[in-house]
C-alpha cells in the first residue's frame, strides 16, 4: 500500500471516528465470531400454517443488545408485516424484542429483516456489534375456523352488565363530599387575604439578594427553538504524510415536549429546520455539502432509563443515522447540582460520573470543574440566568483510536427553566491509533486538532411565563430576546 493511499484511507477513517465522539455515529468492521445471533424467533423461520391473529412477533437473542436501537428492513423473501401503533416499547428485557402486529392476510408468505447493510439498529450492550443482516420468514393459513369469530359475541353482553352497577356508586359518593369541601374554605380566606399584606416586602427583594434557583416542573406543550453544532479542525498523519482534518455539522430543529412524567419530559417532536454537514472531499480538496434532514420532517423521540428513541412521527425508523443519533439527547444535560445555585459555587463529576452525563459524546472518565460566574436577571424577559464555566479534562475511546480532551466549558442558564439556551464546548484533541489493512499491514497514524460543540435551546414565550419570566412582546423574538445575550443581563 503506497503512503499516499495509506493517507486517504486514514483521513476517511479519522472523520468518522472523530464524529462517533459527537454524535455515536459511525461503524466498524467486526469479526463474525463475535456478532450476537438470533437464537429463535415467533413464529420461527419457515413456519407453515401461522394463525392471523398471533397479534406479536417475539425475537430472542444469545446476548443482551442495546434497547435504545433497532432496525427493521423492507425484505424482497416476503410482504412486510402490518404494525399495529407505533410500538413504543419493543424491547421486554436485554434478549427479548417483541413487534405488535395487526391480524395478517391468509395464505400470505411474510418477511422480516433485521438490521441491512447500510443501517445496523440491531446492536450487542457490551461489545456494540451490529447483528448480521437476518431473515425471518414464515407463510400464514389459508383460512380460520369461523367458531374464532362468533366467541366473543357471548363475551360483550356479559361484560355489558357490570358497569351498570358501578356507576351507581360512583354517583353517589360525590354528594356527601361537595360540603366538606365548601366549608373548608370559608375559614382559609381570612387568612390568605391577611398574608399578602406582609410579603410584598420581602418579594420585592429576593431577585436583588437571594433569588430562588430551582427550575418549574416541566409540562406538556413546552416549546423550544434548538439546534447542535459540531466542528471539527486539524491534521492526520499516517506514514510520514499529513493531511488536513475538516468536518462540521449543524442541525436545527424545533422541539414540543408531549409527555412528562416527575417534571421531566419522557416523549418530544422534533421538527427539522435545517440538517447538513461538511467535510473535505479527499479526492478533490475542496468541500463537499451533504443534506442529511429535510425541512418540516417530523421526529418523535422517546426517552427511558436504557437511554432513547428516535423513530419518525408517522412510525418507521429513521434513514439517516447521523440525523437520529443527533436528535437522541435531551436539551438538559443536568451539569448542575439540585437546589439554589450561588455565585462563586464550585462543584465537579470525576471517572464514571463523567462516562453517565457525556454518554452520546463518548466521554471515559476524567474530570469536569465548574463554577457560578454570575447571576444576573435578563432585562427582556426578568428571568434570573446562571453564568457557568469550567473546564473538562477526558479520554474519548474509539474503536482504534483514543483521543485526550482538553476544553473549556460554558453554560447560560435560564434557572427557572432548567434547559441552557447555551452550552458550549471548545478544546483540543490529540490521539494516537493503529489498524490492520485488508492486506495484513499495520498502519499507524495520529490526529491532532481542536474541536467545538455546541447546544443552542430557546423557549417560547408560553415557557419563560411559567419559569416566572416576563412574556415577550407581539413581534419580539425569542431568539433575541430570551436571555442569550450577556449583554442583556443586570
Amino acid at each position: 500500500m503506497s503512503a499516499k493511499v495509506a493517507r486517504k484511507l486514514w483521513v476517511i477513517l479519522s472523520i468518522s471516528l472523530v464524529c462517533l465522539w459527537f454524535y455515536g455515529s459511525g461503524r466498524a468492521e467486526q469479526k463474525a465470531e463475535e456478532a450476537p445471533k438470533l437464537v429463535a424467533s415467533e413464529p420461527a423461520d419457515g413456519a407453515k400454517d401461522v394463525k392471523l391473529d398471533i397479534g406479536v412477533v417475539r425475537l430472542h437473542f444469545d446476548r443482551n443488545m442495546k434497547e435504545n436501537t433497532w432496525t427493521l428492513w423492507k425484505s424482497d423473501k416476503g410482504e412486510i408485516l402490518p404494525l399495529e401503533g407505533e410500538n413504543k416499547e419493543p424491547w421486554q428485557n436485554p434478549q427479548t424484542f417483541e413487534l405488535k402486529i395487526q391480524k395478517l392476510k391468509p395464505k400470505t408468505t411474510y418477511a422480516i429483516q433485521l438490521n441491512s447493510e447500510t443501517r445496523q439498529g440491531f446492536r450487542s450492550a457490551e461489545e456494540n456489534v451490529a447483528l448480521p443482516v437476518t431473515v425471518i420468514v414464515f407463510e400464514t393459513v389459508a383460512e380460520e375456523a369461523k367458531e374464532e369469530v362468533e366467541a366473543p359475541k357471548e363475551r360483550v353482553k356479559e361484560g355489558a352488565e357490570a358497569p351498570k352497577e358501578e356507576s351507581k356508586e360512583e354517583v353517589e359518593v360525590p354528594k356527601e363530599k361537595p360540603k366538606e369541601e365548601v366549608e373548608a374554605p370559608k375559614e382559609e380566606p381570612k387568612k390568605k387575604i391577611e398574608a399578602p399584606k406582609e410579603e410584598p416586602k420581602e418579594e420585592i427583594k429576593v431577585p436583588e439578594e437571594k433569588p430562588i434557583l430551582e427550575p418549574v416542573p416541566m409540562k406538556r406543550g413546552w416549546k423550544f427553538e434548538a439546534g447542535r453544532f459540531v466542528t471539527v479542525k486539524g491534521t492526520i498523519t499516517a506514514e510520514g504524510e499529513e493531511a488536513p482534518l475538516e468536518f462540521s455539522r449543524d442541525v436545527e430543529f424545533n422541539e414540543e415536549v408531549r409527555r412528562v412524567r416527575d417534571g421531566l419530559p419522557t416523549e418530544v417532536l422534533r421538527t427539522i429546520v435545517s440538517a447538513k454537514q461538511e467535510e473535505i472531499d479527499q479526492e478533490t480538496g475542496k468541500k463537499s455539502t451533504e443534506e442529511i434532514g429535510s425541512k418540516g420532517d417530523a421526529y418523535r423521540v422517546v426517552f427511558s432509563r436504557q437511554g432513547s428513541r428516535v423513530t419518525k412521527s408517522g412510525g418507521g425508523q429513521v434513514e439517516n443515522e447521523d440525523l437520529s443519533a443527533a436528535l437522541s439527547d435531551q436539551l438538559a444535560p443536568g451539569l448542575w447540582p439540585e437546589g439554589e445555585l450561588d455565585v462563586d459555587q464550585e462543584w465537579s463529576y470525576k471517572g464514571e460520573e463523567v462516562t453517565r452525563k457525556f454518554t452520546s459524546l463518548k466521554f471515559k472518565g476524567g474530570q469536569l470543574d465548574l463554577k457560578v460566574d454570575d447571576l444576573g436577571t435578563d432585562k427582556h424577559t426578568r428571568l434570573r440566568v446562571a453564568e457557568i464555566s469550567g473546564r473538562i479534562k477526558t479520554k474519548i475511546e474509539l474503536e482504534s483510536l483514543v483521543l485526550n480532551l482538553d476544553a473549556k466549558v460554558e453554560i447560560e442558564l435560564p434557572v427557572g427553566i432548567g434547559v441552557p439556551v447555551l452550552m458550549k464546548i471548545e478544546g483540543k484533541v490529540s490521539g494516537r491509533g493503529s489498524m490492520e489493512t485488508e492486506t495484513g499491514e499495520t498502519v499507524k497514524y495520529s490526529v491532532k486538532g481542536e474541536v467545538s460543540y455546541a447546544q443552542v435551546a430557546i423557549p417560547s414565550s408560553q415557557v419563560i411565563v411559567a419559569a416566572g419570566g416576563k412574556p415577550l412582546k407581539e413581534g419580539q423574538s425569542e431568539k433575541e430576546e430570551s436571555g442569550l445575550n450577556p449583554e442583556d443581563r443586570e
